[in-house]
């Protein structure tokens, strides 16, 4: 029975969290104040953002970590997250 669960909590630890990659297709916003506003009610700090290639970079931390968000700039929604180690 130990061995279920020794393979579960490694499991658990190694697979990142999923609460950041549920931000994919959600609408934050197509300028900065805006994303910032929508980032920090859900919980993040934001650091820079960067207007870069027809999309928004933000880099933003949670509890789960750093992440790279990317942010369609004429949509204002959310194309990529990706975790910033």
């Amino acid at each position: 029975m130990l061995k279920p669960l020794a393979i579960l909590t490694l499991t658990a630890l190694a697979t990142p969290a999923l609460a950041s990659p549920e931000l994919v297709g959600q609408t934050l916003g197509t300028d900065a104040a805006a994303i910032t506003a929508a980032l920090k009610e859900a919980g993040y700090d934001v650091g820079e953002i960067e207007r870069e290639d027809g999309r928004i970079e933000v880099e933003a931390r949670n509890a789960d970590g750093r992440w790279e968000i990317r942010v369609d700039r004429e949509t204002g929604k959310v194309s990529k997250v990706e975790r910033d180690d």
